[in-house]
């Protein structure tokens, strides 16, 4: 874990609610759903370009003298490779900030930080039990359109002619 106070920016806390994703892709795509559905009263934050969610924790949130307005903090994840580590990566860099760690994944766990009641919840991308990422919740939400067949033959053409995009 980083160093307090390492000199890690610090943000503005202007919402009751706080949602930690991991990166830009995360951070679009929470911002665009938050929209499109009219919800407000939560602040979105990437918490990697900070490193990592122990990092962030430690250097930036917890040394912000706004974080007792938070009511709420919420933490996206990617499972990538295990959705069991990653939950315990998550619950982990809570407890070691003194938050509280909820038990489940989308269950609240309530406690006290500072003398002001907070509570924490998390989710685990793409479903809170699988491997993968938000990606993968993308895909899996399109698994069964009838263009998938297509969208599948487009990438096995590029596969042969070994013209993947990078990020394949």
């Amino acid at each position: 874990m980083g160093t307090p106070g390492k000199g890690q920016p610090n943000i503005s806390i202007g919402q009751p609610s706080l949602l930690l994703v991991e990166g830009s892709d995360d951070d679009w795509f929470f911002r665009r759903m938050m929209e499109k559905s009219s919800i407000s009263g939560i602040q979105i934050v990437q918490y990697s370009e900070r490193g990592t969610l122990g990092d962030f924790l430690a250097d930036v949130l917890m040394l912000n003298p706004e974080f007792t307005r938070l009511k709420a903090v919420g933490v996206v994840k990617d499972a990538d490779n295990s959705y069991q580590q990653a939950f315990q990566s998550v619950g982990d860099s809570l407890r070691i900030s003194g938050l509280p760690v909820p038990s489940d994944p989308l269950t609240y766990a309530e406690g006290m930080l500072n003398e002001s009641a907070i509570r924490v919840v998390t989710y685990v991308m793409p479903d809170n039990n699988s491997p993968g990422d938000l990606e993968t919740l993308c895909l899996d939400a399109v698994r069964q359109s009838p263009a998938m067949p297509c969208v599948d033959r487009y990438f096995s053409c590029l596969r042969d002619i070994d013209h993947l995009p990078r990020a394949c």
